[in-house]
């Protein structure tokens, strides 16, 4: 695995310590990797790992037969920010006394989207934020410099893999160029590019937003005029903005970003 290297560190201990927790919490951006550690831990652990599914009955499932498990046995629930309210309190009561042969895994993008009292039961890790060289390391000898630009996490990578990311800049810049000039019914055609469901067509709203920074932070190494610096600095501040609000469990992505593209209008045209 990429990075990680405290996390790693912990899980070692742990191990060692014959003192694995019985009930762990994951917590990262997409693509960070969340996946890639549970599965790590059932190994380390030589454990039997079950990826569950997040419906209620599922839960329940997992809740009555964990008991008859052989062996050291993992459950994990994977972007369990999607579980309803319904599953999450299924799962406190497994979570309060489980047995001694298992161990729960739950991974989420945002901590606030599941229960406190959950979140109060389970040992809490936080995946840290990649380098640029461990990004780098991930490519192998595929570097692609532009979405080293653009990517935080090893999944942003695949994603932008997937993509013509040469392409995919130059539509950012044309957006760049445009949004504070073209019509409002325009400008809100952006987001006809975008894809705000799993099973949608177009760029991801998120990666979208980070290419919009790389370009941003490119013009202003370029720039001189200390208005125009502001501009791109007010840009990459409302984008950051936007990107947390994405990834909030719930958020109505579409609405997001025509508040960011409105944002983006009124910092362009103050300039201008």
């Amino acid at each position: 695995m990429i990075g990680q290297k405290q996390i790693l560190e912990q899980i070692d201990n742990w191990v060692d310590m014959e003192d694995f927790p019985r009930f762990l919490i994951l917590t990262g951006g997409r693509g960070s990797g969340k996946a890639t550690l549970a599965h790590l831990i059932a190994k380390k652990l030589g454990a039997f790992r079950i990826d569950c599914e997040l419906g209620v009955d599922a839960v329940r499932e997992v809740v009555e037969n964990c008991y008859r498990c052989n062996g050291v046995t993992i459950y994990t629930f994977l972007n369990a920010d999607k579980m309803s309210a319904q599953a999450k309190n299924a799962l406190l009561k497994i979570t309060e006394e489980p047995p001694r042969s298992a161990h729960f895994i739950m991974t989420l993008q945002d901590p606030g989207s599941t229960l406190e009292t959950l979140r109060s039961r389970g040992t809490l890790l936080s995946m840290q934020p990649y380098t640029h060289a461990e990004l780098e390391e991930y490519m192998g000898d595929k570097i692609n410099e532009t979405i080293l630009e653009i990517a935080s996490t090893p999944g942003d990578v695949d994603e932008l893999r997937k993509l013509n990311v040469e392409e995919f800049f130059a539509f950012c810049e044309k957006v760049l160029d445009n949004i504070g000039t073209v019509s409002g019914v325009n400008a809100f055609k952006i987001a006809q590019s975008l894809k705000f469901k799993d099973d949608g067509e177009g760029y991801d709203p998120i990666l979208f937003m980070r290419c919009i920074s790389a370009v941003c932070l490119d013009r202003v190494q370029d720039e001189e005029t200390r208005a125009v610096v502001r501009m791109y600095g007010g840009i990459i501040k409302a984008t950051a903005g936007c990107i947390r609000e994405l990834q909030l469990t719930g958020v109505k992505k579409d609405s997001t970003v025509d508040i960011w593209i409105l944002k983006v209008r009124d910092i362009i045209q103050e300039v201008e």
